[in-house]
């Protein structure tokens, strides 16, 4: 299915939402170092943002100011929104971040996971035939964390 900006506008209103849910609900936890233990890896939340627009680099922003967050990589299409979050994300974080100008290049690393060249159906959002690489696209989410309808 081609992503027009009906579909564009739903999905990123979905991110917001579960971006501003999941902020929430990181506000309310303990940090290890709280808890008089050690950080392990696991306590450690390593995310990405595709859109650094006005609310994509608020949140992205909030998110790095977490201690057991790790903003990777920032991609958007739009130069100098993209040169600002990540110089944003970078000067918070103190390290610098992956900036990526074309989601196809997250694509890209998908195929050298994978170790082979993959040809991607934009309508279907899919590498067709390829499960080990359609696995890749997505992240499946433990229990029980879901939207009830």
């Amino acid at each position: 299915m081609p992503l027009d900006r009906r579909r564009f506008l739903t999905q990123t209103s979905r991110f917001s939402a579960g971006a501003a849910l999941g902020m929430t609900a990181l506000a309310g936890r303990s940090l290890p170092a709280a808890e008089g233990r050690k950080a392990s890896p696991n306590d450690t939340i390593v995310c990405a943002l595709i859109g650094g627009g006005g609310r994509g680099n608020y949140l992205i922003n909030l998110a790095a100011r977490e201690e057991d967050v790790a903003v990777t990589t920032v991609c958007d299409a739009n130069r100098r929104n993209l040169a600002r979050t990540a110089a944003g994300v970078g000067k918070i974080q103190g390290r610098k971040v992956k900036q990526v100008g074309d989601f196809r290049h997250l694509l890209g690393e998908i195929a050298y996971r994978t170790g082979r060249a993959l040809r991607f159906d934009p309508k279907a959002e899919q590498f067709p035939g390829d499960e080990e690489a359609n696995v890749l696209l997505s992240k499946k989410h433990r229990a029980p964390w879901a939207f009830s309808s």
